[in-house]
């Protein structure tokens, strides 16, 4: 089983925690070298360490993903210390919900160059080595809140909406040209991670917690991307919403 994820190497963002720490995790158990990217390098190599003390084998970079610059040289270490890239995980992601009423506009900004910049960064910065060998995958974190927007949530739900159309778009465009690199959209409901911490609006976190809702854990969002990462190369499950139960 995952016998198709075996030796390969995925650079995996927000790796430091939530989801993308699991992701990195999960890899790493399958045999995938894992470059592991965050923006706190304390809490990234504290991240590395609980995997390599698993036999995992990680390269903790530190990276912001806005900057272009930073995820060209996180894959040109990647590419030095493996020499090469298969798989990336666009994990990297803020939530700090308000009300536009509000007008957080810093924050707003902030959510558009992590959720959205930094997942085309990371497109632009891996498609020239899968392109080369025609060969890779490339998944990008989205939400539920791609499909549906919910009050306090415009602009965050937009930063998502924003990354459901680039995953599309980009799997058109490659479909074209008859590539065999995969586009996976992967879409959590509520998950159980630090995501809120974000949150400053004190009426937005009043409101959320006035609707309390099951949530998922990382670890189930892990097993499921490595179920897509199983699947042969003729096949690709594109696009997948996991909800709580």
């Amino acid at each position: 089983m995952f016998a198709t994820v075996r030796k390969r190497v995925a650079i995996v963002t927000g790796a430091s925690s939530g989801i993308g720490y699991a992701i990195a995790a999960k890899l790493a158990e399958r045999s995938v070298a894992v470059v592991a990217a965050a923006r706190g390098m304390v809490a990234l190599e504290k991240a590395a360490s609980h995997i390599q003390a698993k036999g995992g084998d990680v390269l903790p970079v530190p990276a912001d993903v806005s900057r272009f610059q930073d995820f060209q040289i996180l894959c040109e270490k990647a590419v030095q210390h493996y020499g090469t890239i298969d798989i990336l995980v666009n994990s990297a992601g803020i939530m700090p919900l308000s009300f536009l009423r509000k007008r957080r506009v810093e924050e707003w900004h902030a959510m558009i160059d992590t959720n959205i910049k930094g997942v085309t960064n990371g497109i632009a910065a891996v498609l020239p080595q899968m392109e080369k060998k025609n060969a890779g995958c490339i998944i990008n974190i989205s939400s539920t809140a791609a499909y549906e927007v919910m009050p306090g949530g415009a602009v965050y739900s937009a930063t998502k909406y924003a990354v459901r159309a680039i995953t599309e778009g980009l799997r058109k465009e490659l479909e074209m040209k008859k590539s065999k690199i995969k586009t996976i959209l992967v879409s959590p409901g509520p998950v159980d991670t630090n995501l809120t911490s974000t949150i400053q609006d004190e009426e937005i976190l009043q409101f959320m917690q006035s609707f309390p809702v099951c949530k998922i854990h990382p670890k189930q969002i892990a097993d499921t991307v490595l179920f897509l990462l199983d699947q042969p190369e003729n096949v690709n499950i594109s696009e997948i919403v996991i909800r709580p139960m």
